[in-house]
């Protein structure tokens, strides 16, 4: 039960702080291609791999570059945006 609130109080401050992200623009490092065709997957400065968030967006940027992208929407887990 403890634990149960503990994941709820975690989620809803996730989803809040992702909702203060939407419509900024962050620099990603763009981590590898997505499945459609100009997707991509990467991470902010802010995100650790393995343990927060990451970013999908859509662009033209290759793995290892660092690009600016304007957050559209953010979840718990993921941000969706596209590259400036």
């Amino acid at each position: 039960m403890r634990r149960q609130l503990i994941e709820m109080m975690l989620d809803n401050i996730r989803l809040t702080a992702a909702k203060a992200m939407q419509d900024k623009v962050v620099e990603v490092i763009v981590e590898r291609d997505g499945t459609r065709e100009n997707m991509r997957w990467g991470r902010t400065i802010y995100d650790a791999p393995k343990i927060d968030r990451t970013v999908r967006f859509k662009g033209t940027a290759r793995v290892g570059e660092i690009v600016k992208v304007r957050i559209i929407k953010g979840t718990e887990l993921h941000f969706l945006g596209v590259q400036e």
